[in-house]
């Protein structure tokens, strides 16, 4: 799924960037991602668009697969804030490790297609019930 047409919703948007970062090589993150796309991560640094892209294409952090958990939309015209809780289950040299994490995405339209401004991801205190869980949204 991607986020090509005003019709998709941000949280369309937000499945799509999940779906891309979980994918190998993660092309689909050249048109998600905004150009001024910043990423703050859940140990305070900030990474940019190519950061990101170049990271998880050198296969330096493996996404086995994710799920996004109660994610809430909010929308104000050209821009939206999702929020949610994710499970991400990272492929180490140790073996398979699952995280969890609270994150704020901020998405903005742009010549008719969503593209991801702002993340920002923070631990979670832990797992949430299956029932309350997307799809599995690895390709």
């Amino acid at each position: 799924m991607h986020a090509t047409t005003t019709d998709d919703s941000p949280v369309d948007a937000d499945r799509a960037y999940f779906a891309a970062i979980a994918s190998h090589p993660p092309a689909a993150l050249e048109d998600l991602l905004d150009d001024g796309f910043v990423y703050r991560t859940a140990r305070g640094t900030a990474i940019g668009k190519r950061a990101l892209i170049g990271h998880l294409a050198q296969g330096l952090t493996r996404v086995a697969k994710i799920r996004s958990l109660r994610a809430v939309p909010a929308r104000n015209g050209d821009t939206a804030v999702v929020t949610g809780v994710a499970e991400v289950t990272l492929d180490e040299a140790q073996g398979p490790r699952t995280v969890w994490s609270r994150y704020i995405h901020v998405w903005t339209l742009r010549d008719g297609r969503w593209r991801l401004l702002y993340r920002e991801a923070g631990e979670s205190p832990g797992a949430l019930p299956d029932d309350q869980a997307t799809a599995d949204l690895a390709p």
